[in-house]
């Protein structure tokens, strides 16, 4: 039956709204019916995911141990504007205290990670500068050169 007249069409959604980064399925249903009754409905479902790693930017930076030779880092002390296409929620270093017996260059590991489990890492240098309270390098003269004089 030709009804000459213009079908009915009825959209329908679920799942939506969705709480940005929150992962989910979405469904879009499309329901047509002529005048006579006669009906077709088509589905489609998108599943939204977030695959995609963030971009883990570290720095290098010098730190001066403090009065008790210590010194303590942060996570953002190495970061370098690390960013994610969801948003960052975690960030870890490998390292965060730092004491006299660590003077000198130290690679730190800065790790990120979004809300879906993602990870990035890099490698920041972390230049440990010694303060008055470290003690000197230890000089041995055990096992030295054994050295005569000449002249004697």
């Amino acid at each position: 039956m030709n009804c000459g007249q213009a079908i009915n069409v009825v959209f329908t959604q679920t799942g939506l709204p969705l709480s940005y980064p929150n992962p989910g399925v979405v469904t879009n249903t499309w329901t047509a019916t002529d005048c006579a009754g006669n009906s077709v409905t088509h589905s489609q479902t998108i599943a939204i995911d977030d695959n995609e790693a963030p971009d883990a930017e570290c720095r290098n930076i010098t730190i001066t141990l403090n009065s008790n030779g210590q010194a303590v880092i942060t996570p953002f002390d190495v970061d370098d504007g690390s960013t994610d296409n969801c948003g960052i929620t975690s960030w870890s270093i490998s390292q965060t205290t730092f004491t006299c017996d660590q003077v000198g260059v130290y690679p730190v590991v800065l790790t990120v990670a979004d809300l879906f489990g993602n990870q990035d890492a890099c490698t920041a240098l972390v230049n440990v500068v010694a303060s008055f309270s470290c003690p000197a390098p230890g000089i041995s003269y055990f096992g030295g050169p054994n050295i005569s004089d000449p002249c004697t």
